[in-house]
């Protein structure tokens, strides 16, 4: 971390949002659209939802406060080379995820600028800003430079995450899960446009809770692992921002229409709220059953979308690890 008083703090804030007037511009108005709730994780321990956004644009803007007298702060803009990011692999691997040499280079900002005095105690806020979508079910690790621009001694290194419609419902210490009980939350917690931006179940940050938001969490039924101790050096020594494909994670197996439309049957029948471990069972079986015979069931297995539909069904029914295991059974997994 830099030395005391070179950084006054890393903000969250939802750009392009009501509490900005919806103006995706940097400007002073983005102050207001600040998550108060939400600060940047530093890397060190377990990351908690406190580093994570819910907002359905993923995350759009992100501030840094740079103490004032320090550097030539107002040189710091989109191509001065002061800043980088790099965003967490796609698929989880166990043994590799926290390392940094598997993520890969961020989509670039829309706009990074210095608001010279706006900051925390007249410091000088730096803000970077991105397209709705762009950082969205993700880890983003942003490394403001040391340098003469900065004034900084050792760069700046913090983390924030994304995961659309996540209100921490049914989280555990090391997942972050959005799911049905996301959903519910939002539609058992429906409120007016008054609505303060810390609320938990606004998921659009439009003021206000309603179905929007509960349909915002169900059409993203998604797992994030929270970062957990993550270990440099990033990727190239020449620094081109692209991870060694030596050590990068396998991709998930392509999902054949069989199993993506048995998978979005069982959703449906978690989601009208009248399933049984049963009707899951019935509805995922046609997945497995229709798969050529040469194709390995273990191989489908791992695909993103069959994965989210365990996790769903196990956060519907509470279910323990010997029931799962019984239903795997039952499906011919196991």
């Amino acid at each position: 971390m830099p030395g005391s008083g070179q950084v006054l703090g890393n903000r969250l804030f939802y750009n392009n949002s009501r509490y900005d007037d919806n103006n995706g511009a940097i400007n002073a108005n983005d102050d207001l659209s600040i998550a108060p709730d939400k600060t940047g994780y530093n890397g060190t321990g377990t990351a908690t939802f406190a580093s994570l956004s819910s907002f359905n644009k993923g995350i759009t803007g992100i501030m840094v406060d740079l103490a004032s007298g320090l550097g030539t702060h107002s040189a710091i803009n989109l191509t001065s080379g002061d800043i980088t990011f790099k965003v967490s692999p796609a698929s989880f691997v166990t043994t590799t995820y926290n390392q940094l040499s598997t993520w890969s280079a961020a989509p670039t900002p829309t706009a990074v600028y210095v608001r010279v005095g706006a900051g925390q105690g007249g410091s000088d806020r730096l803000e970077i800003t991105w397209a709705t979508g762009a950082i969205k079910n993700e880890w983003i690790e942003v490394d403001v430079h040391a340098g003469g621009h900065t004034g900084l001694a050792v760069d700046d290194v913090f983390y924030f995450g994304s995961l659309v419609g996540d209100s921490g419902a049914a989280d555990t210490p090391l997942l972050a899960k959005t799911d049905g009980n996301d959903y519910n939350v939002a539609l058992n917690n429906i409120a007016a446009l008054t609505t303060p931006i810390w609320n938990l179940s606004d998921y659009t940050t439009d003021g206000k809770v309603d179905g929007n938001d509960a349909t915002a969490a169900i059409s993203n039924v998604f797992s994030l692992h929270y970062l957990v101790n993550p270990t440099g050096p990033f990727a190239p020594a020449n620094g081109a921002g692209v991870a060694d494909p030596a050590a990068s994670p396998a991709a998930a197996p392509a999902v054949s229409s069989s199993v993506a439309s048995a998978v979005s049957s069982s959703l449906s029948v978690l989601n009208n709220g009248s399933s049984t471990a049963s009707s899951i069972q019935h509805a995922l079986q046609p997945a497995f059953v229709s798969l050529p015979a040469a194709k390995s069931v273990q191989t489908v297995w791992r695909s993103p979308q069959i994965q989210q539909a365990y996790e769903l069904i196990a956060s519907t029914f509470n279910l323990h690890d010997d029931a799962l295991d019984h239903l795997l059974r039952d499906l011919g997994l196991e």
